[in-house]
């Protein structure tokens, strides 16, 4: 199976962030870790207007997109929206995520979230540490 490049994947990305403006597009999954196997989707994690999941015509129009991606990859493309997932599925995006695509400082502030995390879940586990140990 031939290596998915990021590099390409993130120029066919580019004009359908663009012209749908999303805010943030990054891969995460098998594909971001380097570990495609056969049966391999892409997972990419996005930031995008509403708008675009509440008008049919548009939702069409914006997964037609994606399905030219897929097409060439010969892979399924999984999209999740990042305002919209729970916790342990945007903790895990956080860790494995590359970019493809952002709009005036999205990725920079999804990494902002990801060192908050990091931040609060080391200030818990030191608590929960000081208690066991007392």
């Amino acid at each position: 199976m031939e290596e998915l490049k990021v590099n390409e994947l993130k120029e066919k990305i580019k004009p359908i962030a663009r012209k749908f403006n999303l805010k943030l597009a990054v891969l995460f999954g098998s594909v971001a870790r380097g570990s495609i196997g056969s049966g391999s989707d892409i997972d990419i994690a996005i930031v995008a207007d509403s708008l675009i999941f509440e008008v049919p015509e548009l939702y069409r129009d914006f997964m037609g997109a994606f399905e030219t991606i897929e097409n060439h990859y010969r892979r399924d493309i999984d999209l999740v929206q990042i305002d919209s997932m729970n916790i342990i599925l945007l903790k895990q995006i956080l860790r494995e995520a590359v970019l493809l695509y952002e709009y005036e400082w999205q990725y920079y502030n999804l990494q902002r979230l990801h060192w908050r995390f990091l931040v609060e879940d080391n200030h818990r586990f030191t608590l929960n540490y000081s208690n066991i140990l007392q």
